[in-house]
């Protein structure tokens, strides 16, 4: 089922994304801190 796949790796990506998105936030607050 290549729907079901593609779906599901949406999702994989998605949630990667916000992890690094999170990621950066939190590298932006400690490069703010610090300076």
């Amino acid at each position: 089922m290549p729907g079901q796949m593609s779906m599901y790796d949406e999702m994989r990506v998605g949630k990667n994304e916000l992890y690094i998105d999170f990621l950066w936030e939190r590298q932006a607050r400690k490069i703010n801190f610090y300076s």
